[in-house]
């Protein structure tokens, strides 16, 4: 009887928890933020047949991930607010919304670090 009565309390305490944890809120992404209706991520990606497997579930499930060039970022984002090219050309990095958030591209134009804005739960 005991063991009956340990277990419906181990039963109760989990669902409680996972009742929890599925009620909070899920992060956004940056794209997820800008893009928020995903039918238009699914219809850029299918517009890019250039674009790589990893780079269009990228931007279907709303997410910005490193190897993504200037037209995609520009694309999706629309034109940087600010630009800047470091002395020695090697990286040029893009600020949005009043600077909260950057990406930074190397000489290929390739995507290696993006600055999330901080107001968004990441």
């Amino acid at each position: 009887m005991k063991i009956l009565c340990y277990l419906s309390f181990i039963v109760v305490l989990f669902t409680g928890c996972a009742a929890q944890i599925q009620n909070q809120k899920k992060p956004l992404s940056a794209l997820n933020a800008y893009y928020k209706n995903s039918a238009q991520r699914i219809s850029y990606v299918s517009k890019h047949s250039n674009l790589s497997p990893a780079i269009k579930q990228a931007i279907t499930e709303g997410k910005i991930i490193n190897g993504m060039d200037k037209s995609t970022i520009q694309d999706l984002f629309g034109p940087p607010e600010k630009k800047h090219i470091l002395e020695n050309g090697l990286m040029e990095i893009w600020f949005y919304n009043n600077s909260h958030f950057a990406f930074l591209f190397n000489k290929y134009n390739k995507l290696i670090k993006f600055f999330p804005p901080k107001s968004l739960e990441l």
